[in-house]
């Protein structure tokens, strides 16, 4: 090979050129090459096609090319998940089930599961088995008993009552124990022999809701009571069984009930901030462990990063749809589930911060919502309004730290880093494009930075006050414009 003459014709014809030695340098090559282009992004979806198709990795003495994602796809498993969004949450967007439980990644966000755990709730029955079976929560811990387990239990706390109860602690034996004092031993054994047979629960839990007919609740109460001042730690599971099939209108008993179960400190904090005994026994009913979620926030410190994050879970608890037990990738129930099973919590405490955030951003930003925070995070644009002739595009973040990566899906950035256009045509994937084609509609995207780090991310950042955008729309008609960049720094 005649090198010089080459290197010759590369000078002479101008464009830059390589010179190896050996083939084991290409993908060293292949890499300066790439950084010299400018990135192209075939799907729209923030990630470069030279992103997406992967890169050269050496096993073994072996160079194989890792594929990341499918560039022609802006979901490329066809999850749920978008690509860039895959990253978030942990998924992989070349794996429709992460986790491997049989349920879909995306569908796993939207029924509130963990696709990256095969059992959310870590009592050892995958999420798939619970989802499917309407008796089973697959975000909530619980020990499974078998049709004859539940009858041997019924039966047994009826019998041996309060003195048998040190060595059984379940919700069946103490169903027995109060049954016992409203009703004839043949009666309970009647109803534990038609769930031997497999007729289901439906005979227990009518007797247990005919219990205030037929005598005294305050004796049922303090059953209960004893109950679980012998297995404190089951005190948000009885608390859930009981109201939910104990018809209790009287509101002496009902406080009484609330402080037998999850105890009357316990009680007594939650009343002080402003919960009512409606309101706890109502999150008692959804199985919301209120006192362990209250001490997994106070061990976290979160309060003090988020002074207004109390009055925020205090606001959301107590209202009808609440952020917090129905937006999914928050839900008390998860964190709660993590805590009990000795796991970690801190992605669930970032999901609280995030949903924050999104509260902070909701007040803050103004006109029409075109799109609103969905109680589904499967990753898109968070809100955006049409405020007059103003089309604004939020971007939420809650975090200590940022970098331009982390908002790749909107700003495009050159190979050093710098932002260079604005990717409407992820947006427009999410949220249409006649906006953006309307020459007198302003465009404003917002991004929107809550914690103790807020400012010094927005300094950080740097980023400008406008970037041109371009997209191809649905007719093929290349569309262009400029966008208007405004980062806002909050800590409340």
């Amino acid at each position: 090979m005649n090198s010089g003459l080459l290197t010759g014709i590369a000078t002479a014809t101008g464009p830059q050129y390589y010179s190896i030695s050996t083939a084991d340098q290409l993908p060293q090559v292949f890499r300066a090459i790439s950084s010299e282009i400018e990135p192209t992004d075939t799907d729209g979806d923030g990630l470069s096609d030279g992103e997406e198709a992967g890169v050269l990795v050496e096993v073994n003495g072996r160079t194989y090319f890792n594929i990341i994602s499918d560039p022609t796809l802006v979901d490329g498993d066809r999850d749920g998940i978008d690509d860039p969004d895959e990253e978030e949450f942990g998924t992989n967007p070349l794996d429709d089930d992460f986790d491997n439980d049989g349920l879909i990644d995306g569908f796993e966000l939207e029924i509130g599961t963990d696709p990256l755990i095969k059992d959310t709730d870590y009592d050892d029955f995958d999420d798939r088995e619970k989802y499917l079976d309407p008796d089973h929560d697959p975000l909530v811990y619980e020990k499974r008993y078998s049709y004859l387990e539940i009858g041997r239990e019924l039966v047994l706390g009826a019998i041996l009552g309060e003195w048998g109860a040190d060595d059984h602690n379940s919700v069946y034996y103490l169903s027995g124990l109060i049954l016992s004092g409203f009703m004839v031993y043949g009666d309970i054994r009647g109803i534990a022999e038609s769930i031997w047979r497999k007729d289901g629960l439906g005979s227990l839990l009518n007797a247990i809701g005919l219990i205030p007919a037929l005598g005294d609740l305050t004796k049922a109460v303090a059953n209960v009571g004893q109950f679980v001042a012998k297995h404190v730690d089951e005190g948000a599971t009885v608390a859930s069984f009981v109201f939910k099939h104990l018809p209790i209108d009287d509101p002496t008993i009902k406080r009484t009930l609330i402080d037998n179960t999850i105890g009357g400190d316990a009680a007594n904090g939650l009343r002080s901030k402003g919960f009512s005994d409606d309101v706890i026994a109502k999150l008692l009913k959804q199985n919301i462990d209120l006192k362990r979620f209250d001490q997994i926030l106070k061990n976290s410190n979160i309060y003090n990063d988020y002074p207004g994050l109390h009055k925020f879970v205090r606001k959301e608890l107590t209202l009808e749809g609440s952020k917090l037990t129905d937006r999914y990738t928050v839900d008390i129930k998860k964190m709660v589930a993590a805590d009990k099973a000795g796991k970690p919590t801190y992605g669930y405490l970032n999901n609280l911060k995030g949903a924050y955030g999104e509260h902070l951003a909701n007040e803050y930003i103004t006109g029409k919502f075109i799109k609103e925070v969905s109680k589904v995070n499967k990753g898109g644009v968070d809100i955006a309004t049409l405020d007059n002739k103003v089309f604004k595009i939020l971007e939420s973040k809650a975090c200590k730290k940022l970098s331009m990566s982390d908002i790749k899906r909107y700003v495009k950035c050159d190979k050093n880093g710098n932002p260079i256009e604005y990717n409407a045509k992820y947006v427009t994937k999410d949220i249409g494009e006649d906006l953006f084609k309307k020459e007198d509609i302003q465009k404003q995207f917002i991004l929107f930075l809550s914690g103790p780090e807020s400012q010094k991310i927005k300094n950080n950042l740097k980023l400008p006050e406008r970037l041109p955008y371009k997209f191809t729309d649905a007719d093929e008609i290349e569309q262009t414009g400029f966008i208007d960049i405004v980062v806002v720094a909050v800590n409340k």
